[in-house]
């Protein structure tokens, strides 16, 4: 189906979605840095690099990210169609960047169930 299609009968809402990376947990036994790239559709938006710390497994970013997405709202059952997006983790090396992992985020789920400024974790 189009997606012309799918819109039809549906009201277009544009929200700026904001999220805080607070630190990602990587089982990872050798020095590197980590990056964070969130991608919806031909837009993205990426963390600074951080130091991976060995003695804790983890990198700490503190950092907000944020995207403007139009959301397309039906306007009988007001439940807004699915928008995806994705989170990569990066590790970065001298012999280049390579995937650590991945995570799909559906942007519609909050404003679906009313909700605003809430945390989340992904795992």
């Amino acid at each position: 189906m189009s997606k012309l299609l799918k819109r039809v009968g549906k009201k277009t809402i544009k929200f700026q979605i904001d999220v805080r990376v607070e630190k990602v947990d990587v089982n990872i036994k050798f020095p590197c840095q980590l990056f964070i790239i969130w991608k919806r559709g031909p837009r993205n938006r990426e963390t600074k690099k951080v130091d991976m710390d060995l003695n804790t497994g983890s990198a700490t970013f503190n950092e907000d990210l944020s995207l403007t997405a139009t959301l397309f709202q039906d306007t009988k059952t007001k439940k807004f169609q699915e928008k995806k997006s994705t989170f990569t983790t990066v590790i970065v090396t001298p012999k280049g960047n390579k995937i650590a992992g991945a995570c799909d985020f559906d942007v519609s789920t909050y404003p679906n169930q009313g909700l605003s400024g809430t945390g989340i974790l992904v795992s």
